[in-house]
């Protein structure tokens, strides 16, 4: 299946764990949905670079689960974050870790 996610601006959180949701998801998915705290979509098998508008566009983000997925490439700078969830373990990620990431648990990032 194809990773479709329909933008919602009034969303709140985001679940969709442990599904086959597969593909790319547009860097631009998550731009209008500025109140978005919770973003939830491990073990799936979502491929492609995490999505920049999960750093950029999401202000309240507190908590972003990415782990068991595909993704490729860099993780985001997420500057001055609410984040206190993260995790993007066991994707295809490389580069270093954001500076303001640091402070996660070293498992986040395995």
């Amino acid at each position: 299946r194809n990773a479709q996610l329909q933008a919602i601006s009034c969303t709140k959180r985001n679940f969709l764990s442990n599904n086959q949701f597969s593909g790319n998801i547009p860097a631009d998915q998550f731009a209008d949905m500025w109140l978005l705290k919770k973003v939830w979509l491990s073990q799936n098998k979502f491929s492609g670079p995490i999505p920049a508008s999960l750093a950029s566009s999401c202000p309240r983000l507190m908590e972003l689960r990415l782990e068991q997925n595909q993704f490729t490439g860099e993780i985001p700078d997420f500057g001055k974050t609410k984040l206190t969830m993260f995790n993007v373990s066991y994707n295809e990620l490389e580069g270093n870790i954001p500076q303001n990431l640091e402070n996660m648990n070293a498992s986040s990032f395995e």
